[in-house]
């Protein structure tokens, strides 16, 4: 039997596994290639706190933090801009998302030999501001796998509700700020959730892993969340670090300058943006709003008028349709076939005979 492939996956939080898990998910199926972990979450250099406390991934082979630098790979996989696999033969950047805040576009991305871009827009861009050449080789034009399931038929919207027990005749509004203390969850997220869950929808709300990190925030969101799920018999809290299900049931989003906004237009559903000066202010000399920014839904100030276009969106969900499947079309390549063409690469990485594809 020929050596096995050595194949080293970094993360820094539960979401960035969710990246790649579709990735993992087909690879570890391959005898041929072994797999190993390491991270750096919550100022741990231990992997097994991430990948064994929080996702319980007890199988899996895990390298200390310390000494994923030492150890030679066949392959690096990372969704966050952090070098950890400095002797990995290939190092592979996958994106975390498409933001238009504006922080992937940098020269830290020279660091690694292969970028998996998500879509013609993250190309563009990258180019327009003189970080890639228009032939770069580090360029691979893959799309986001972990959206595959949005468009595939493999979730069913009713047993997800279920395991939730909502009511599936309601309309489902999902809750999904961006990580920051001047996003609108600091702004107007307590009073909207508590106001928003009055009204006659199922409501769920989906954090960010890391608004729970108190190290980060002044505010215990896990507290404070849950003391609104046990008054509303609507609200729920979404715990599950997979995002994907719970956008796939929902019929509309609101959110502010999270990239889960560009991840939902896939479903073609109406999106409400809640509009946060101070966050886009933070993010000044990045954020690029005028190609397609929010043109994809409404944009709101205050709770009340939030709640207004929440309406409206749900009586209406054809308004920015047109939009909204243009800035899918730019922003994702591959659409529902990512994994696959994402794992090609990765065959043509290893010099390996595709195993395949199902």
């Amino acid at each position: 039997m020929k050596k096995q492939r050595k194949i080293l996956f970094f993360g820094i939080s539960p979401m960035n596994y969710f990246i790649f898990k579709p990735i993992h998910q087909f690879l570890k199926k391959d005898k041929r290639i072994e797999i190993f972990f390491t991270s750096k979450y919550e100022g741990s250099k231990n992997p097994k706190k991430l990948f064994y406390s929080k996702l319980g991934m007890y199988e899996e082979k895990l390298v200390h933090l310390r000494l994923a630098p030492l150890k030679k790979f066949d392959l690096y996989i990372s969704p966050d801009i952090m070098m950890v696999g400095k002797r990995c033969k290939v190092k592979v950047h996958t994106f975390h998302g498409v933001s238009f805040k504006g922080k992937a576009y940098s020269e830290k991305v020279y660091s690694f030999d292969k970028l998996f871009i998500t879509g013609e827009y993250m190309r563009r861009k990258f180019i327009n501001d003189g970080i890639l050449r228009e032939n770069d080789e580090r360029i691979e034009k893959i799309g986001m796998p972990k959206l595959d399931a949005l468009v595939n038929n493999t979730l069913k919207r009713e047993e997800i509700l279920s395991s939730l027990s909502l009511n599936p005749n309601l309309p489902v509004v999902i809750y999904a700020p961006t990580w920051s203390q001047k996003s609108s969850l600091y702004s107007v997220g307590e009073e909207l959730l508590k106001k928003l869950s009055r009204e006659n929808i199922n409501l769920l709300a989906k954090l960010h892993d890391h608004s729970y990190d108190l190290r980060r925030n002044p505010v215990d969101w896990a507290k404070k969340l849950s003391e609104i799920e046990q008054e509303r018999r609507n609200f729920r809290v979404v715990r599950d670090y997979d995002i994907i299900p719970y956008l796939f049931s929902s019929d509309l989003l609101i959110s502010d300058l999270s990239s889960v906004a560009n991840e939902f237009l896939l479903l073609d559903r109406p999106i409400v943006f809640i509009d946060t000066p101070k966050l886009e202010e933070r993010y000044k000399n990045s954020i690029e709003l005028k190609t397609w920014g929010r043109k994809s839904g409404y944009i709101a100030k205050g709770v009340d008028e939030i709640i207004d276009a929440v309406k409206r969106g749900l009586t209406h969900p054809e308004e920015h349709s047109e939009i909204r499947r243009k800035m899918a079309e730019d922003l994702f390549y591959n659409i529902g076939c990512a994994t696959k063409k994402a794992v090609e690469s990765i065959y043509r990485y290893l010099e390996m005979e595709e195993m395949k594809f199902q």
